[in-house]
Protein backbone atom coordinates (compact mmCIF):
# COMPACT_ATOMS: atom_id res chain seq x y z
CA UNK A 1 0.00 0.00 0.00
CA UNK A 2 1.26 3.06 -0.66
CA UNK A 3 2.36 5.39 1.96
CA UNK A 4 0.15 8.57 1.69
CA UNK A 5 0.51 11.46 4.25
CA UNK A 6 -2.08 14.37 4.35
CA UNK A 7 0.91 16.12 6.80
CA UNK A 8 4.38 16.50 4.69
CA UNK A 9 7.14 15.16 5.84
CA UNK A 10 10.84 14.50 5.78
CA UNK A 11 14.11 13.77 7.34
CA UNK A 12 17.66 15.16 7.11
CA UNK A 13 21.13 14.17 8.27
CA UNK A 14 23.39 16.77 9.73
CA UNK A 15 27.28 16.34 10.96
CA UNK A 16 26.62 18.81 13.78
CA UNK A 17 25.13 17.34 17.32
CA UNK A 18 21.78 18.25 18.64
CA UNK A 19 22.66 21.17 20.75
CA UNK A 20 24.48 22.59 18.13
CA UNK A 21 21.71 22.54 15.62
CA UNK A 22 19.65 24.20 18.78
CA UNK A 23 21.54 26.68 18.94
CA UNK A 24 21.93 27.74 15.49
CA UNK A 25 18.17 27.49 15.20
CA UNK A 26 17.71 29.80 18.26
CA UNK A 27 20.44 32.28 16.95
CA UNK A 28 18.63 32.56 13.81
CA UNK A 29 14.91 32.96 15.01
CA UNK A 30 16.50 35.29 17.13
CA UNK A 31 17.69 37.77 14.07
CA UNK A 32 16.14 41.16 13.57
CA UNK A 33 15.62 39.95 9.58
CA UNK A 34 14.03 36.40 10.51
CA UNK A 35 11.31 35.73 8.13
CA UNK A 36 9.64 33.32 10.87
CA UNK A 37 8.78 32.75 14.42
CA UNK A 38 9.51 29.47 16.41
CA UNK A 39 9.90 27.97 19.58
CA UNK A 40 12.92 26.54 20.82
CA UNK A 41 12.97 23.72 23.39
CA UNK A 42 15.02 20.77 24.06
CA UNK A 43 15.32 18.61 21.15
CA UNK A 44 11.86 19.90 19.43
CA UNK A 45 11.63 23.02 17.89
CA UNK A 46 8.70 24.65 16.06
CA UNK A 47 8.60 27.29 13.11
CA UNK A 48 5.49 29.72 11.94
CA UNK A 49 4.48 32.57 9.76
CA UNK A 50 5.19 35.66 11.72
CA UNK A 51 1.40 36.33 13.71
CA UNK A 52 0.65 39.20 11.35
CA UNK A 53 1.50 37.26 8.33
CA UNK A 54 -0.54 34.54 9.29
CA UNK A 55 -4.45 33.22 8.32
CA UNK A 56 -6.36 30.88 10.13
CA UNK A 57 -4.71 28.13 7.60
CA UNK A 58 -1.47 28.90 7.60
CA UNK A 59 0.99 25.64 8.26
CA UNK A 60 3.26 25.76 11.33
CA UNK A 61 6.58 23.09 10.93
CA UNK A 62 7.48 20.77 13.85
CA UNK A 63 10.77 19.57 13.94
CA UNK A 64 12.58 16.66 16.47
CA UNK A 65 16.40 16.87 16.31
CA UNK A 66 18.34 13.59 17.88
CA UNK A 67 21.28 12.23 17.72
CA UNK A 68 22.34 10.27 14.83
CA UNK A 69 25.31 8.47 14.02
CA UNK A 70 27.91 11.20 14.24
CA UNK A 71 25.65 14.19 14.34
CA UNK A 72 22.11 14.95 14.60
CA UNK A 73 18.76 13.77 12.43
CA UNK A 74 16.09 15.96 12.27
CA UNK A 75 12.78 14.87 11.66
CA UNK A 76 9.96 17.35 9.81
CA UNK A 77 6.50 17.93 9.76
CA UNK A 78 4.34 20.64 7.96
CA UNK A 79 0.73 20.84 9.63
CA UNK A 80 -2.04 23.41 10.70
CA UNK A 81 -1.85 25.22 13.81
CA UNK A 82 -2.94 23.14 16.83
CA UNK A 83 -6.28 25.58 16.90
CA UNK A 84 -7.09 24.04 13.22
CA UNK A 85 -6.88 20.74 14.80
CA UNK A 86 -9.02 21.67 17.54
CA UNK A 87 -12.18 23.24 15.36
CA UNK A 88 -11.83 20.08 13.19
CA UNK A 89 -11.96 17.53 15.78
CA UNK A 90 -15.15 19.35 17.25
CA UNK A 91 -16.89 19.66 14.24
CA UNK A 92 -16.26 15.96 13.26
CA UNK A 93 -17.51 14.84 16.93
CA UNK A 94 -20.51 17.04 15.94
CA UNK A 95 -21.21 15.55 12.79
CA UNK A 96 -20.76 11.84 13.84
CA UNK A 97 -22.88 12.44 16.45
CA UNK A 98 -26.04 13.06 14.19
Amino acid sequence: MPDNHVRPRFKIESPLGVEEVLEKLKNALNEKDATCKGRVSPGYVTLFIPPQEQHYWSPQLSLTIEEFKNGSLLRGLYGPRPTVWTVLFFSMQSVLRH
